[in-house]
């Protein structure tokens, strides 16, 4: 194993495991009455452990339903590549491909197909961004939960969270589909597709 998928493997990780503990301990602060909730022992750290990280699974899949939110304030700074790709796809695509995949789906699969280091350069972008969208809806419950329990500050520093989370989520999509856009166009140019 190379140091970079063990890297790339953490980040998948944590955009699990950090929104499922943020969650759990919203749900152990409600359920004991008290802001902070002590874990005493091993066994109750590994009992949070594992139900931050079943709840996060559940977090990433309901993330991942809020890429509307990427699209909806979607910005143009990619649309110079498009143009390029769609020349490119239909260069190479094959009588058997799909044709349903959108032209980021194509650059993915065709770098993970023939060009796992570009590819890997990718992923790193794309595992970043879904860390940031997986907060987004933990950080939504804790401001509710907070505003809710007169917290006012903390519920304002939640939603201050909420917007850095989205700021970050967006840039690194972003940053994720311009890579491979340019590492295909880079193939593409040099001959190597």
């Amino acid at each position: 194993m190379k140091i970079s998928d063990f890297s790339l493997g953490i980040t998948e990780f944590l955009a699990v495991l950090v929104p499922g503990l943020l969650t759990t301990s919203v749900l152990m602060a409600e359920m004991s009455g008290s802001r902070l909730v002590m874990v005493e022992d091993a066994l109750d750290l590994t009992l949070v452990l594992i139900v931050s990280y079943i709840i996060g699974q559940f977090l990433f899949a309901i993330g991942s339903k809020w890429d509307w939110l990427y699209d909806l304030f979607k910005s143009n700074k990619n649309d110079a590549y498009l143009d390029v790709i769609t020349e490119i796809r239909s260069k190479h695509q094959s009588q058997f491909e799909c044709r349903d995949i959108n032209r980021y789906q194509w650059c993915r699969t065709l770098l993970m197909t023939q060009f796992p280091a570009a590819f890997l350069d990718v992923a790193r972008k794309e595992a970043d961004s879904k860390l940031f969208r997986s907060l987004l809806f933990p950080l939504i419950i804790a401001m509710l939960y907070l505003g809710n329990n007169h917290e006012e500050g903390m519920a304002v520093l939640c939603l201050i969270m909420i917007a850095l989370a989205y700021w970050r989520y967006r840039g690194q999509r972003m940053k994720s589909c311009r890579t491979a856009y340019v590492h295909v166009i880079n193939l593409a140019s040099s001959g190597k597709l």
